[in-house]
Parts: C-alpha cells; structure tokens; sequence
C-alpha cells in the first residue's frame, strides 16, 4: 500500500533502473519508508529540495536534472543522520550548514 509521502518505488542497484530518482537509494530488507518532511532548497527554491525520511536519512534533489520519463531530478546528497526519523531539515542562510531534528536524545 501507498501512504502520502511513502515511497512508491525504491529501485535497488541494478542498472535496469539507473534512469529512476530512486535508483541505488535503498539496499536494505526493510520493506517500508516514507518522505517525513520536505523544503525547498533556500539557495535557489526552484532548482533544489532537502528531504528527511522515516529511516533517518536526508538527501537532497536537484530539480534541474529532469532524468527518465517522469522527470523528477538527481539524488545528489545522500546521508543517514540517525538511528531514527528525521522530523525536519533545514540548510542555514550560509548554504554550509544543514541542521535536522528527529526523535534521538542525547
């Protein structure tokens, strides 16, 4: 099944898919995932976007590449940032510093 912001599709490592946004994103067993929160990229709104997930990575789309038949950009920052969800993610005005909040206690 398909909740909003879950995942339809993460494509393993298989050439057959390079031309997917997911492609190469997932290559554990766990079965299920979903967006936890989206911004744009403040550097330019209209050519990046930052992504959390429930699995504790963040990774950010380049819109401008419009890859494969449905469009949809590059994966060109992939990063797990914890064991658990990423509630949120921002990129500080100075475009070096990306800040996350999640569910870990420390």
């Amino acid at each position: 099944w398909n909740f909003p912001g879950s995942f339809r599709h993460l494509y393993n490592s298989s050439t057959k898919y390079r031309d997917k946004i997911g492609h190469g994103f997932d290559d554990s067993d766990k079965k299920a995932a979903w967006l936890q929160y989206g911004c744009l990229d403040p550097r330019n709104q209209e050519q990046g976007m930052f992504l959390s997930t429930s699995r504790g990575t963040v990774f950010h789309v380049d819109l401008r590449s419009r890859r494969g038949k449905n469009g949809g950009g590059d994966i060109t920052m992939h990063q797990t940032v914890s064991e658990k969800k990423v509630n949120s993610v921002s990129l500080h005005p100075n475009g070096t510093t990306l800040a996350t909040a999640g569910l870990d206690a420390y």
